[in-house]
């Protein structure tokens, strides 16, 4: 591409942000934008959650049935993968440009579909037009599923069908593509935070960042750690505990939105326990805090 045509392109994506803002709060008749009114009056108002519930929420998303078709694969035109390589490349270096994108939803989308990652086995991500298990992994995410009475609600089913209120708008099945800090709103699905934010009912989506914030959780060892407590590396990975496999404590069960790009339930081995029982190391060394919920609607 020469450099008349790369300054054009440049100029439609620039082009496109713009316009993207000016009607992203009519979109549906509703303000669109990422920070919005109503999730920053309502960011302390958290739901009603026991522990109970937050394993069944857990296990609801880890089984939850869907049926995707080519609808809810992002594209992999020459024209969408050039657009975005620039646009890429312009968040990157421009903090204006990073702004728009960010305002608008607008990045690169890679959906963990095998149909396009023919080389995954049969256990990763999920394939078209067939039954699939689990709520895919969204870089971002914070779909809710029916049934729990989760506050605030974005309805995954409704977003990857296009059904009820977002009829007519099929939303691309997760997102892996994570380079840009960009989240994209075409997308649906929960990452590992959104994941445990919802089985929490959280008002809104926290971070791997906020999540050990004392108005969300407490840290506390080992020995108090109950099912629906967190495991957190900051600014990595959080997972929620569901209980010990063995009397000796070596192994542990977990639910987490990640491996396999789709909410699981694993099971881990504990290599050693640090900081006298406020971390434990797991796969690969990684160290994990152990933190109870702290968001101040837990019922019996």
């Amino acid at each position: 591409m020469n450099k008349k045509h790369y300054s054009k392109l440049i100029s439609i994506v620039i082009t496109i942000l713009f316009l993207g803002l000016l009607i992203s709060p009519c979109i549906n008749g509703k303000i669109s934008l990422r920070i919005d009114l109503k999730e920053s009056l309502n960011k302390n108002i958290n739901g009603r959650i026991s522990r109970e519930k937050m394993i069944e929420i857990a296990e609801a998303y880890v089984n939850f049935e869907w049926y995707p078709t080519e609808n809810n694969i992002a594209p992999r035109t020459d024209f969408y993968i050039l657009f975005h390589n620039i646009l890429n490349r312009l968040v990157q270096n421009h903090l204006i440009i990073y702004l728009l994108a960010v305002l608008n939803g607008i990045k690169y989308v890679d959906t963990p579909d095998r149909d396009t990652h023919s080389d995954w086995p049969e256990t990763y991500g999920w394939i078209a037009d067939e039954k699939n298990i689990g709520v895919p992994y969204q870089w971002g995410g914070f779909s809710s599923i029916s049934g729990f009475d989760l506050i605030n609600p974005i309805d995954f089913e409704d977003q990857y069908t296009g059904t009820n209120s977002f009829e007519g708008k099929i939303y691309y099945a997760g997102d892996v593509f994570c380079d840009t800090g960009v989240i994209s709103r075409r997308a649906c699905g929960v990452d590992c935070s959104g994941f445990v934010s919802r089985c929490w009912n959280l008002s809104s989506k926290q971070s791997t960042r906020t999540l050990n914030n004392s108005e969300f959780s407490l840290p506390i060892t080992i020995d108090n750690l109950q099912m629906g407590d967190i495991l957190l590396r900051e600014n990595h990975h959080v997972m929620l505990f569901k209980e010990f496999v063995d009397e000796n404590r070596t192994l542990l069960t977990v639910y987490e939105a990640g491996p396999y790009y789709k909410a699981v339930e694993m099971t881990y081995e504990i290599n050693n326990i640090l900081d006298d029982g406020h971390s434990i190391e797991l796969i690969n060394n990684e160290v994990y805090g152990l933190y109870t919920y702290n968001a101040g609607n837990l019922v019996d």
